[in-house]
């Protein structure tokens, strides 16, 4: 934890991204290095293999720059409010929605090409479906970095660009059967992605495990009460964790053949959970978890 704080406080991201950059100077002062060693470069077989996986790297990271700079899409920041304490909500509209490829449960990744200190990538969740109706993406996003602390400061109109969707919760949902009761544990701001797949699964059967450490880390919660009035969506809320039997022995029929579980939230809480269901004779196939760390 000490070490977070000191990385956060001292070492700003986009720095700790130029200290890795020097990365590619002492890979060229190898490769300049090897070329004056006589007895080195008088070994054929190795002089091949080394030319080759030179080329191999430098081929593809030509390509990810390739990638990173066409396969982005510009986008402007529509709305920019405060959602709760350090957490903000920002929408952001796309001039090209459908280069994005979204799916409900997605994470993209942005940048402010214009904004000092917010230039490099980083990713988030979408909190809305994505659909052909909406054309525009929502964001909920906590002030843990010096990247999302300088989010507060970012005015409606701003430039942002994006690449994306990434995630697996769709296509583990799309594995399993569609009429498996879907429960969903969130901790905190991990209940993002949780968000965009039950409001995009109206017919499904879902309960939702929603905790935090504080009443005001528990986000869009009306919306959540509003969809608890549908018979098939099922919502708690608490402060602090719940417990193996708060989950295991709530509602749940036919556990663990006709149920699948999503988690989204710190490390320790998705270990504690994958220990728990494991336990209780959940495979792997019927689990699917995102960490949100920093």
């Amino acid at each position: 934890m000490f070490g977070l704080i000191l990385q956060s406080a001292i070492f700003k991201h986009e720095l700790s991204v130029w200290l890795h950059r020097l990365n590619l100077i002492a890979t060229l002062l190898g490769f300049i290095h090897v070329q004056l060693i006589s007895y080195v470069t008088s070994i054929h077989p190795f002089m091949f293999v080394f030319y080759l996986y030179s080329g191999i790297v430098l081929i593809s990271y030509v390509m990810s720059k390739v990638r990173s700079q066409l396969g982005n899409t510009r986008g402007t920041v529509t709305t920019n409010e405060v959602l709760a304490p350090n957490v903000q909500e920002l929408t952001i509209t796309p001039q090209q929605h459908h280069q994005l490829n979204l799916r409900m449960g997605d994470f993209v990744f942005i940048s402010f090409p214009t904004l000092q200190g917010l230039k490099e990538y980083h990713p988030f969740s979408i909190v809305n479906p994505p659909s052909d109706d909406s054309q525009h993406i929502k964001l909920a996003v906590r002030g843990d970095g010096d990247f999302t602390k300088l989010l507060s400061e970012i005015e409606p109109g701003a430039p942002v660009k994006l690449i994306g969707g990434y995630g697996r919760y769709h296509s583990f949902l799309e594995d399993n059967d569609q009429n498996q009761h879907i429960v969903m544990i969130a901790g905190g701001i991990g209940v993002t992605p949780l968000l965009s797949i039950a409001e995009g699964s109206p017919n499904r059967q879902i309960s939702l495990f929603y905790s935090a450490h504080y009443d005001h880390d528990l986000i869009y919660l009306n919306q959540l009460k509003d969809w608890h009035q549908r018979d098939n969506f099922d919502l708690h809320y608490q402060i602090g964790r719940y417990s193996e039997d708060d989950v295991l022995n709530h509602k749940l029929h036919d556990l663990p053949n006709n149920t699948i579980f999503l988690i989204s939230g710190p490390a320790p809480m998705i270990r504690y959970w994958k220990r728990v269901l494991k336990k209780n004779g959940i495979g792997n196939g019927q689990m699917y978890a995102e960490e949100f760390t920093w």
